[in-house]
């Protein structure tokens, strides 16, 4: 409980002799409930802020205010020293949401005091954190989904050469069937040709449409394995026009985790298009293995590669914002962040081993708790 001081000045000689504190001494808004109808009075600091008049409390964002002496709960208030309530408080024609303690006088057990702590300026600044919270938020989204355009960028011509292939099939064994005449087994033959190469466009066009679609934070049962594949298949062309071979190590059954897929390729996309350019900084022909793992509590996703490496320095900096060692106009910094914001989110722990001119491991750690084998 806490205690007033005794001062040798009152409150109100004339109506109340018996209280000898200097409460006007004292910077917190104050009030003294007094008497039996519970009069308020009010000290000099509450004047300054609230102004004069006469004090009505309601409860908290209430039309009607109330006399403080039939409302039940400020009742209790008094009753039950050094608790606090939220309440309205009215003083003349303003209202105010504000926190009152109450406590009572150390060597006047009769007399009571509340300390009103003002609760506006608190919701103010909630509602400012609340809003600046929504507004980093957005800011994150735009940033995820810009990244994932920019890596859509820098694999186009690689999806193109993906594109062309089936596409290239389907216009030679359209022109066969077109200008030579053959047998109906022959022209059977053809056409499936040209079936599967548009089922293979139609698949690629609907993986890109995936990947690059804003995708919502939702979590489902994934096959971590196909996300891998699909990841693979994404960067592959590009990973060959920069002297760069992938080795494949699939388990031999599926593992499962709750994860928003298309993020979790994302994450593993940004991976491969960076020990891509670790590679490529090197000058030499260069291999990323991608493999998996599995223990008692987890199963593991690696990426490796023989790329340039990291130092320490460099190690510890990777996943900060706009963090980046590639020359300007070249990587923005945000991939490894926006990789480390997914798995965070979903659980995931990120591994990094690396050393200089050896190259790099990034694993992805999955606990088994979340998954379905």
């Amino acid at each position: 409980m806490a205690k007033l001081k005794r001062a040798t000045a009152s409150i109100d000689a004339n109506a109340n002799p018996s209280v000898q504190i200097d409460w006007d001494a004292f910077a917190l808004p104050m009030l003294y409930f007094r008497g039996a109808d519970q009069e308020i009075l009010t000290n000099q600091a509450f004047q300054r802020i609230y102004g004069q008049g006469k004090v009505q409390i309601a409860p908290p964002r209430s039309g009607n205010v109330i006399p403080l002496k039939s409302r039940p709960l400020t009742e209790n208030l008094l009753k039950n020293p050094g608790r606090h309530e939220a309440v309205d408080l009215n003083v003349g024609n303003g209202t105010r949401c504000v926190d009152i303690e109450v406590i009572e006088s150390t060597h006047e057990p009769s007399q009571t005091f509340g300390i009103i702590y003002d609760l506006e300026e608190k919701r103010k600044l909630e509602r400012e954190l609340i809003e600046s919270h929504m507004e980093l938020t957005k800011l994150h989204e735009v940033l995820v989904q810009s990244s994932k355009l920019s890596q859509l960028g820098e694999l186009s011509t690689g999806i193109a050469h993906e594109l062309n292939q089936p596409l290239q099939a389907i216009l030679g064994y359209s022109q066969e069937l077109k200008h030579i005449g053959m047998a109906a087994e022959q022209s059977q033959e053809f056409l499936e040709e040209i079936e599967r190469a548009a089922k293979k466009m139609s698949e690629i066009s609907n993986s890109l449409r995936a990947f690059a679609r804003k995708s919502s934070d939702a979590a489902i049962e994934t096959s971590v394995i196909q996300v891998a594949q699909d990841a693979i298949k994404m960067t592959r062309h590009s990973l060959l026009e920069s002297n760069v071979d992938v080795q494949f190590y699939p388990p031999a059954h599926q593992l499962f985790f709750k994860a928003n897929p298309t993020q979790l390729e994302q994450v593993i996309v940004n991976f491969m298009t960076n020990a891509r350019d670790a590679i490529v900084s090197t000058g030499r022909r260069g291999l990323i293995t991608v493999r998996f793992r599995e223990h008692d509590e987890a199963f593991f996703l690696e990426i490796q590669d023989n790329g340039c490496g990291m130092d320490e320095e460099t190690k510890a900096k990777i996943f900060d914002p706009f963090f980046t060692t590639k020359p300007v106009g070249k990587g923005t910094g945000l991939g490894l962040n926006i990789s480390f914001g997914i798995c965070q989110k979903f659980g995931i722990r990120i591994e990094v081993e690396s050393e200089l001119k050896l190259g790099t491991v990034f694993r992805l750690r999955f606990p088994k708790d979340k998954t379905k084998q």
